[in-house]
């Protein structure tokens, strides 16, 4: 009876996490929740990893929301720029016919790659640490190159929620982003530990 209270209670709070996290996007018409209500969501993640279980989700879910929305905001935008910004680049370089073209081409990847690598390692990051925006992307992605192994696993985790969402829509209302941010911030916390080991 105690374990399955205790799943009966994981459930509930990865259900009301989502649920939060979809509610507080669209109360910023998604352009302007987004990004706040998912640092939020990892800030809560990371609580919870860290032990702290019986937080009130709601209450917490609009404190971080409330005061991270302006700098969650210019991070999310920056990173949008910076994604356009790659994808204009990657249609160009598609168009050119030439051995310039390939080598460009190939460039693109990788910086696409790279990015990729900094965006799983970045919402953990950014509830774990105090940065500016620059520092933020700066630690991501040396942590993410650093730690090859944790980040591919944490891609994989992506893909496999992904493929989940795909099959029962209904996951993604229910659980894939809170599940995902718990999954991703948990393979990050041992890249935290390391680092303070390693100090």
């Amino acid at each position: 009876m105690d374990r399955i209270y205790t799943i009966t209670e994981w459930i509930t709070r990865f259900l009301l996490l989502n649920l939060y996290w979809i509610l507080f996007s669209l109360v910023g018409l998604v352009f302007l929740g987004v990004f706040p209500a998912t640092t939020a969501m990892f800030s809560i993640s990371r609580k919870w990893i860290q032990g702290d279980i019986d937080i009130p989700i709601f209450k917490t879910f609009w404190s971080y929301f409330r005061s991270d929305f302006l700098k969650a905001n210019m991070l999310g935008f920056l990173l949008i720029i910076l994604g356009f910004g790659l994808y204009v680049d990657f249609v160009y370089v598609k168009s050119l016919n030439s051995a310039l073209g390939i080598i460009l081409l190939g460039s693109t990847l990788l910086l696409t790659a790279l990015f990729i690598i900094t965006i799983l390692n970045l919402f953990p990051i950014y509830a774990h640490y105090e940065l500016n925006i620059f520092q933020y992307i700066q630690r991501a992605f040396s942590i993410g190159i650093l730690h090859p192994i944790r980040t591919i696993m944490m891609a994989l985790g992506v893909i496999g929620i992904y493929f989940i969402s795909s099959a029962f829509p209904g996951f993604i209302i229910f659980f894939s982003g809170s599940l995902l941010s718990y999954l991703i911030t948990w393979i990050a916390y041992r890249n935290f530990s390391d680092v303070i080991e390693g100090n």
